[in-house]
């Protein structure tokens, strides 16, 4: 990856490493919910790849418990926790959908 590669508009060569960790949590968690079909794509549409879903939580969880062992902003663990949490039950909820669907 070059230095002038951007995320978002934004120089990642520009960022200390924790805001990184966090530029990189916000897309997998944007990821998570358009693969859980609960957002639409880039293109508009809405569909639902729950193990593309799945991977992109689990990149969340491990990029935030990174940051939360990094720093001491209490909000901003909280912040973090409240995400895997709600990503989590999501895809819970969307899972069983699924096999309601009998998808699953």
């Amino acid at each position: 990856m070059s230095d002038e590669e951007k995320v978002e508009g934004i120089s990642l060569a520009s960022l200390d490493s924790l805001a990184l960790l966090q530029t990189f949590i916000g897309a997998l968690a944007s990821k998570a919910w358009v693969t859980m079909g609960l957002m639409p794509g880039t293109e508009g549409e809405v569909e639902a790849d729950l193990e593309q879903a799945r991977i992109a939580i689990d990149g969340v969880a491990a990029l935030a418990d990174v940051v939360e062992r990094h720093t001491d902003d209490t909000k901003a663990k909280g912040e973090l926790r409240d995400l895997v949490a709600t990503l989590r039950m999501n895809y819970v909820t969307q899972s069983g959908r699924d096999v309601e669907k009998g998808e699953g």
